[in-house]
């Protein structure tokens, strides 16, 4: 589990600062394991489950390993066990401020899959349309996008910026009616910044 925090290392959960939890559901055996049980939410004020997936072949938002993250009754027989996310969202009751998102993506999901979802209108909307029943079907309070990264590494260095602020603002205007959160991971190099519109996209999300 990685943990972030933003601010003060003193604040607790009740103060305005928020504190950021990550936690990613790759499997680690042995002395390794962490699992969703292991949480501890009174430490956080947001906690983001990661990853799903972008699927490439119908570009809806997916599990990324369905035997984690789903249960039994969500698949066919013997294809889901641990229901991740629902025990996820579940430690909101012992801590019922607790805000958990679904981050989307990762570096290992690399660029260019969401570049190319991202460059078309339809391929867009069939991603953002997606999103929202599948969240409110495991009980998240929004999105994390985890886009790594625009115009970089597979990406398109020329139209991702506009279509990444394209994207947000899509999402924006889907999930306003849910009050869910629209986040995003984003690097802080200069060489970064300046291939994505990122005051924009910050008016678009939390």
């Amino acid at each position: 589990m990685l943990l972030f925090l933003m601010g003060n290392l003193q604040a607790s959960v009740s103060s305005s600062w928020n504190i950021q939890c990550l936690y990613i559901s790759f499997f680690r055996p042995g002395y390794g394991t962490y699992d969703v049980d292991d949480i501890d939410p009174t430490l956080c004020t947001h906690g983001f489950y990661g990853f799903a997936d972008l699927n490439n072949g119908t570009w809806e938002l997916d599990s990324f390993d369905p035997w984690f993250d789903l249960a039994p009754e969500d698949c066919e027989p013997y294809q889901c066990n641990y229901n991740g996310f629902r025990r996820f969202v579940a430690l909101k009751d012992k801590n019922p401020d607790f805000v958990a998102i679904l981050s989307v993506g990762g570096w290992n999901a690399g660029s260019r899959e969401y570049s190319d979802m991202a460059a078309d209108p339809a391929k867009r909307r069939i991603f953002v349309d997606s999103t929202v029943p599948f969240l409110l079907k495991y009980g998240f309070d929004g999105l994390d996008l985890d886009w790594e990264y625009p115009a970089f590494r597979e990406g398109n260095g020329t139209i991702d910026k506009e279509d990444f602020t394209a994207l947000a603002q899509e999402f924006k205007d889907a999930f306003a009616p849910y009050g869910l959160l629209l986040t995003s991971a984003f690097a802080a190099g200069t060489c970064h910044t300046m291939k994505r519109n990122t005051p924009t996209y910050m008016s678009y999300s939390l």
